[in-house]
């Protein structure tokens, strides 16, 4: 029997299946191998299970009787299955389906040997506590089921739905039994240890929870609180939901937001409650609430001058007016901040306003440079004269130019003379002159507009793209003007161009490659597909994308894969094969490109290119075995072969042709063959130089006419035939005399 497992080329592939085997002799009623796999399933370790014999195996004691008579009557050529429930050696309740498979027939004169493959086990759930069905059915009602747990009034989790795998990596058997606050993060769970922070009946708490590969995952969690006739605590019910997406959506939005010093708002006109962002509290010095119940704090900031101006504004925009409004509030010091609001109106189906959303902008920057440059004309004068933008004042009823700053000589060709008394207008390209004019009353009435982007007509015909930044002045003669700080965006509108087409040719290639490409964050979870990653895997766009990588990879590749996945994150490019699960349950053999996604020189993602290689890795396969058939073949014949490469070397021999020669194979191979072989004619003569015939073949195969160092002299005997192969060389054959 030893013999039997020291020689099978199988073994290794055996050990290996992700399947549980065993190989039972039901000669000797032993069992004469099994996998790590069918151990794990069984509870047991290998070296118990080998002193067992195979009717005390579990597996086999839930067998039918009807499928013993079966096994024991070898009646089992055609395989044999049957689904076996049992409690294993650590005390899990198992379901498996077990294949019984004849190897070897004793009617062949052979070893009878079984082979019994077992599916995978599916585990049970954890039995859930006896609890009132109103109980469940308020905790449902709560909120959506996501993932649900029952903990006793200390924390220790009695029961986790099954959706604890599929969301945090970890068996329901993993959890059971140990305290809640070992699954936060450090932050949480030393916030847990305080008093009402461990659950509440009322609160709602946003805390990260540890996957088991070690990343976070932020869930929404509430709570259900049962209590016994004497108000003990007996039970507390949690449902948690996956806000992961959305609180890095909140956080970006919450950074970008402070970047720009820009704050959002959003004023429900049903309630009457206005809620705003942590940004714009923060702009007016947090004299708002998070929630007001109206907009009377908003305007007792807002500075005594503009207070009406914006108190119109909001009544127009009750009204369901968008507009956009320039005002100055006072913050606690006394500091003066300027701020520019907008916002949009959201209606009924019968027109009635609703909502209004907005954001509001400090601007105090820009505006106490407008005003210094009003306020000082020679400081204004000394930036006009060499800045390298468009400078200009214009009347406000037909935009005529008043002032032109030099710079416009470079820029539209035109000196400022020329321009002086002139519309500007006249130099607009047609097709923005429209737009432009209704901007201009649209915004008439507030101190100074948002950026607008035209093109201006060069003298010398061509456009240029320009982006304008206007602001309206009352000038020391009463007369109101407007002041113009035009910047020449051509290049940046030519690299937004390049940038648009660079998109949409990396779309293209995204989207029609033939290949799987797709993108993922640090943490391996995909961001983008493209369809034949669709494809290869049979998850569709929506289950990808937030998907994390490791389920779909094969157990066996996923240690590797991580390891391929790190180096691309610190900046490595990796190449290697692996092999994936399809949705539907088949592996799939793959190669896969990591490239690390660099911006400003750090790695904020990866990319990846996938192949499928199954159909490569089979034919390489048929490759090897044919070599080895043809191999075995050359070697057992009684002719003598001797291949020949294209420079007359001997590449192969195989054992007849070295002894006919009387050398070792191993040391002709690599001698030239005039070294071992001399031509001769029929008539007794030798072939010398070029008319070889080995000699004219090699240098045939080489594509060549020049004469090549081969075979020169006599061979015996001389009715041995000389035949050409097929790409790498020539060859050589004949019979044992």
């Amino acid at each position: 029997m030893r013999n039997f497992t020291e020689d099978w080329f199988w073994e290794p592939m055996f050990n290996k299946l992700p399947v549980g085997a065993v190989l039972i002799s039901l000669k000797t009623e032993q069992i004469v191998m099994m996998n790590e796999r069918f151990c794990e399933i069984l509870g047991s370790t290998r070296s118990e299970l080998l002193t067992r014999k195979p009717r005390e195996l579990l597996v086999l004691k839930g067998l039918s009787q009807k499928a013993l008579q079966r096994i024991e009557s070898y009646d089992v050529a055609n395989g044999l299955q049957e689904t076996i429930s049992f409690q294993s050696a650590d005390g899990r309740a198992m379901s498996i389906t077990a294949e019984f498979s004849l190897l070897a027939s004793p009617a062949n004169g052979k070893e009878p040997l079984i082979l019994c493959c077992i599916d995978r086990a599916e585990i049970k759930e954890a039995p859930l506590p006896m609890i009132g069905q109103e109980e469940l059915l308020a905790l449902i009602l709560k909120s959506g089921q996501d993932l649900i747990s029952i903990s006793n009034a200390d924390g220790i989790i009695e029961y986790i739905s099954p959706s604890a795998t599929h969301l945090l990596g970890y068996r329901q058997e993993e959890m059971v039994g140990r305290h809640r606050a070992e699954f936060y993060h450090s932050a949480d769970s030393e916030e847990m240890k305080q008093p009402g922070k461990l659950f509440s009946d009322s609160e709602i708490f946003n805390r990260s929870i540890r996957h088991k590969d070690g990343h976070y995952l932020w869930f929404e969690t509430s709570f259900h609180v049962i209590r016994g006739a004497e108000g003990q605590i007996t039970k507390v019910l949690a449902i948690a939901r996956n806000i992961t997406k959305r609180k890095i959506d909140e956080d970006t939005l919450a950074r970008a937001q402070r970047i720009a010093k820009i704050g959002s708002w959003r004023w429900d006109l049903v309630t009457r409650t206005l809620s705003f962002s942590e940004e714009i509290r923060r702009i007016y010095g947090y004299q708002l609430e998070p929630i007001e119940r109206d907009h009377k704090s908003l305007l007792s900031a807002v500075v005594t001058e503009d207070r009406k101006r914006l108190r119109r504004a909001i009544l127009s925009a009750i009204k369901g007016q968008p507009d956009e409004i320039i005002y100055r509030i006072q913050v606690e010091g006394g500091t003066i901040r300027t701020l520019r609001a907008q916002w949009e109106v959201s209606a009924r189906s019968e027109g009635k306003p609703i909502e209004l959303v907005g954001m509001a902008q400090d601007i105090t920057e820009e505006s106490l440079i407008a005003q210094q440059l009003v306020e000082n004309e020679k400081k204004y004068r000394l930036i006009t004269e060499n800045s390298l933008d468009f400078i200009s004042r214009n009347t406000i009823d037909d935009c005529t130019f008043l002032y032109c700053s030099p710079s416009c000589y470079s820029l539209l060709g035109y000196n400022p003379e020329e321009l002086v008394g002139t519309s500007a207008f006249d130099y607009v390209y047609p097709e923005d002159i429209g737009p432009l004019k209704a901007y201009l009353q649209r915004t008439l009435d507030e101190t100074s507009l948002t950026p607008i982007t035209f093109r201006y007509l060069h003298k010398g015909g061509r456009h240029i793209w320009f982006e304008v930044n206007c602001k309206f002045i009352t000038g020391q003669d009463g007369h109101r003007e407007i002041i113009s700080i035009a910047r020449d965006i051509s290049e940046r509108k030519r690299i937004e161009f390049k940038l648009k087409e660079s998109e949409q040719r990396y779309r293209s290639l995204f989207e029609y490659n033939p290949l799987a490409v797709y993108s993922m964050n640090l943490e391996g979870e995909y961001l983008t597909a493209n369809p034949n990653l669709q494809k290869l895997t049979g998850y569709s766009l929506d289950e990808l994308v937030g998907m994390y990588y490791g389920p779909i990879v094969a157990d066996k590749d996923l240690p590797r894969t991580q390891y391929h996945f790190n180096q691309a994150k610190e900046g490595n490019p990796q190449s290697y094969d692996l092999s994936i699960i399809h949705k539907d349950g088949h592996p799939i053999e793959i190669n896969t490109v990591n490239i690390p996604i660099i911006v400003d020189e750090e790695v904020v993602g990866v990319y990846g290119i996938t192949r499928d290689i199954t159909e490569r890795n089979r034919s390489m396969e048929e490759i090897k075995k044919l070599s080895r058939e043809l191999t075995l073949l050359l070697n057992t014949v009684s002719e003598g072969f001797i291949g020949l490469d294209i420079n007359g070397k001997v590449a192969f021999i195989n054992p007849a042709g070295a002894s006919m020669l009387g050398e070792d194979a191993g040391d002709v191979i690599g001698r030239s063959c005039d070294q071992i072989i001399r031509e001769i004619r029929h008539d007794g003569s030798f072939y010398r130089g070029r008319n070889s015939p080995l000699r004219w073949l090699s240098c045939k195969e080489s594509l060549s006419f020049e004469p090549k160092s081969c075979c020169g002299g006599a061979m015996e005997p001389a009715s041995w035939p000389i035949t050409k192969s097929i790409r790498s060389g020539i060859g050589a054959s004949a019979k044992v005399p």
